[in-house]
């Protein structure tokens, strides 16, 4: 199994007891009771028990774990802790007994479905007992209906529209609705499957989740976009925003939008730092396409007000974005 060994594999490798503690320091991670997980190569002669586990096809994995992006690390120990939990005595007999199912960012994972916000890693699960949650894992009691349990990657784990309402639950709009947004794209989710989901356990129903189905829309195409839509939507300024809207000159086509108000011809662009940096390592050519096309906007009278994902997370820099939305509307409708 990849990176993923016991301790009884290491002790059967010849590793001592005391070895092993000084590998949780080195080169391998306690993740559960019996269950490690190696997260980097060593070359220590009494750590060889870990080394002689990774396999040439892990190495893509051990480059995910060091990697200087957050979101590449996590997805990587996600997985990871996916694995380990099936390794583990007492995961491996829940799940032999159809009693656990991988649930919240774990399902999303499986699902291929990435949080919009980095977090810890852990690994989630629903299964009968009490809750318990520690640094790697977060076992929750909670049953799941048979028919919001799929198998997926050969596990079984929540429905995507359970676990969509879960993470609503548990971590709130500005996690869950990028995910759905992205579930939507992707076809894995239409629009409808949450308030069917939600039908069938009404006890799942709080405000986060009513949110959650009024405001996915797949047309947002980034999670920048998703929360932005999260933000407009709290200042009662959504209505009348237009996702992904064409905006067209006397010349023709001239731009598309994130959100657009057409009768006050004011455009909200949400200013993501991968677009400038997909097949442009300098971010230059795309800088300068974004420039010209602004100028565009403002040639036929549109007002461009831009947003970055700090902005986002910075009630200060949010207020004054929505008060300018605000000055412009008000202004627009005199």
């Amino acid at each position: 199994m990849t990176l993923i060994v016991t301790h009884q594999e290491l002790l059967d490798a010849g590793t001592q007891w005391r070895t092993i503690s000084q590998m949780i320091r080195c080169c391998v991670i306690r993740a559960l009771v019996g269950v490690y997980v190696i997260h980097r190569r060593c070359d220590r002669p009494l750590h060889r028990g870990a080394a002689q586990a990774i396999a040439p096809s892990d190495h893509a994995t051990l480059e995910a774990l060091a990697s200087t992006h957050a979101h590449i690390r996590a997805a990587a120990a996600r997985g990871l802790l996916i694995e380990a939990f099936t390794a583990s005595r007492h995961g491996a007999g829940l799940l032999d007994r159809g009693a656990a199912v991988f649930s919240h960012l774990s399902a999303a994972h499986l699902h291929g479905l990435a949080p919009a916000l980095d977090e810890p890693p852990r690994v989630e699960v629903l299964r009968p007992g009490r809750t318990h949650r520690s640094e790697y894992s977060h076992l929750r009691a909670l049953s799941v209906p048979d028919d919001q349990i799929v198998e997926v990657q050969g596990s079984p784990a929540t429905s995507v529209p359970r676990t969509l309402i879960d993470i609503a639950r548990t971590r709130g709009l500005d996690q869950a609705v990028p995910m759905a947004d992205a579930a939507v794209r992707s076809d894995l989710l239409e629009r409808g499957d949450l308030a069917a989901c939600l039908r069938e356990d009404e006890r799942r129903r709080v405000a986060a989740v009513d949110d959650l189905i009024r405001l996915v829309d797949g047309l947002h195409e980034s999670a920048g976009e998703s929360i932005l839509a999260v933000r407009l939507d709290r200042a009662g300024l959504l209505d009348g925003a237009l996702p992904q809207h064409a905006v067209f000159g006397a010349q023709g086509f001239i731009a598309r939008v994130d959100f657009a108000y057409p009768a006050a011809r004011l455009a909200i662009e949400f200013d993501g730092y991968g677009k400038y940096f997909f097949d442009d390592p300098d971010g230059r050519a795309a800088l300068k396409s974004e420039r010209r096309r602004e100028a565009a906007l403002r040639t036929e009278g549109w007002e461009v007000i831009r947003v970055e994902w700090r902005d986002l997370f910075d009630p200060a820099a949010m207020r004054t974005i929505i008060a300018r939305i605000r000055r412009h509307l008000a202004r627009a409708a005199a």
